[in-house]
């Protein structure tokens, strides 16, 4: 038996307020306020405004524009793939593995250079 299926779509405003909840969960800030700030200083996106974020929150902007979501995705942490997502677990799981790969990329760039005991020395920690 496969996968059951939502009766409802999962919304662009549901799925930001997983998003929301999740980058709160990590200590940002994720009033309206403070993402709409956040989105002026992102470059190539669409700057939100204060009242696009709680239209498109509250479901009554059901239609944002690829470069809002693109902002508001930047701005809590994400990419866009993360709005493809079907359902609450699934947007949970996205965030989940980019953050697990994420934190991946993080020590292989540090590790970049390392003298082989010293990478050693850290897989033996891990």
């Amino acid at each position: 038996m496969g996968k059951k299926k939502e009766s409802a779509t999962f919304t662009i405003g549901q799925k930001l307020d997983v998003l929301m909840k999740w980058a709160q969960g990590k200590g940002q800030d994720v009033s309206y306020k403070a993402i709409a700030e956040a989105s002026r200083k992102i470059q190539n996106t669409e700057p939100v405004s204060l009242e696009n974020v709680l239209r498109i929150h509250h479901g009554t902007n059901q239609n944002p524009t690829y470069k809002t979501l693109l902002a508001l995705a930047m701005v809590l942490g994400t990419d866009m793939g993360y709005f493809g997502c079907e359902s609450e677990a699934d947007c949970l799981e996205y965030l989940t593995a980019s953050e697990r790969d994420r934190l991946t990329s993080e020590v292989a760039r540090r590790a970049d250079g390392m003298s082989p005991k010293a990478l050693s020395n850290i897989l033996a920690m891990i």
